[in-house]
């Protein structure tokens, strides 16, 4: 692994945390949400994404708020790197999608989606076929009553 584009995209990603912990207050401990990313095995550069509302009470959302909305504001942030590159995450495209509505995620319960890398990093398939990729992801998204939930973080690695 390149320590030189791993630590540059380490920098990127505590960046996008302390971005979303200041950008509005945290909401209460008893509101929390795991997520888990991992790739489609059918279907190369599509991940799938799980949200599981795992605090103590009901958390409603706005749909534009979700991983896979594909929105600028949901709070999800990806950094996608070549591993083998000089630590430059490669260029977003975001699709005009405006999800419009919320959802309540009930304790224990999990909402998925996916998120399609291919449409949204366009030089993403080219670029995965020479090396391997480690996509960086945080996600703080706001609740529909503008709280914004403490921020988690992590990484997948996509191989060639």
């Amino acid at each position: 692994m390149n320590f030189s584009v791993a630590r540059k995209g380490l920098l990127m990603f505590c960046g996008c945390i302390l971005m979303a912990t200041m950008s509005l207050g945290i909401a209460a401990s008893s509101q929390r949400v795991e997520v888990t990313l991992k790739e489609m095995p059918t279907q190369r550069g599509r991940l799938t994404v799980e949200v599981r509302n795992t605090g103590e009470k009901t958390i409603t959302i706005h749909s534009g708020n979700l991983p896979w909305s594909g929105t600028v504001f949901s709070g999800f942030q990806l950094v996608v790197l070549p591993l083998t590159g000089k630590g430059q995450g490669l260029k977003r495209v975001y699709s005009m999608r405006n999800p419009v509505g919320k959802v309540d995620l009930a304790q224990e319960q999990v909402l998925a989606g996916t998120i399609d890398l291919y449409r949204e990093f366009p030089e993403l398939p080219d670029i995965r076929a020479k090396e391997d990729i480690v996509v960086f992801w945080c996600y703080s998204p706001a609740t529909a009553d503008q709280d914004r939930l403490p921020p988690i973080a992590g990484a997948v690695i996509l191989t060639r």
